[in-house]
């Protein structure tokens, strides 16, 4: 999933941003975004946002790559409820 995060306006006609309003707004989106990773997939699945800035006349843009763990994903498959009782039926029945 990609996001873009754009700063545009009177405020940065001189292509400058305070870091600290860059960096809480950073670091608000990496929450905002993890805690919905968590609360949909019950903790189950990593997220990864990876950040690239890139800047335009007027305008500072920030790009959001996001992306679960595969792994995270499969191994969340196998160690299921569902898939323990699978496993357990096909011991009982001798498979």
């Amino acid at each position: 999933m990609n996001l873009q995060l754009i700063y545009d306006g009177e405020a940065l006609k001189n292509h400058e941003i305070n870091p600290r309003e860059l960096s809480v707004a950073l670091l608000g989106i990496d929450t905002l975004l993890k805690e919905a990773n968590y609360t949909l997939n019950n903790g189950k699945t990593e997220l990864k946002v990876k950040v690239k800035a890139s800047f335009e006349t007027g305008c500072f843009k920030i790009n959001f790559r996001v992306a679960q763990e595969v792994l995270d994903k499969i191994v969340g498959l196998f160690s299921s409820s569902e898939a323990t009782a699978y496993a357990d039926g096909l011991a009982i029945v001798g498979v």
